[in-house]
């Protein structure tokens, strides 16, 4: 599945013990999905920092119930898809 909107940091889960900021995409119709990566916390997972603002493309697969998008990759405006499983480091050059 692919989605397409604006990714932001939002705090989540306000106090509780999993309380913290993760990130978010917001699509055209205001719909928010939480995004995650495979074996990675959810919680300031410093991968969608460059793209913080942004409006891209993300393929993946959505979880109906939690509303949660577990993130395969992310696709930029030019076309170039970068996998969700590569480091931060990777990511600096986007900025």
């Amino acid at each position: 599945m692919i989605i397409k909107g604006i990714i932001s940091y939002r705090m989540s889960d306000s106090s509780s013990k999993s309380e913290g900021y993760r990130a978010c995409l917001t699509d055209m119709e205001g719909k928010i999905y939480k995004l995650y990566r495979a074996g990675r916390l959810a919680y300031m997972d410093e991968f969608f920092l460059p793209f913080d603002g942004k409006e891209l493309r993300l393929s993946g697969t959505y979880e109906e119930v939690t509303d949660d998008f577990l993130v395969e990759s992310v696709i930029l405006e030019d076309g170039t898809e970068i996998p969700a499983e590569g480091d931060e480091e990777e990511n600096e050059q986007i900025n």
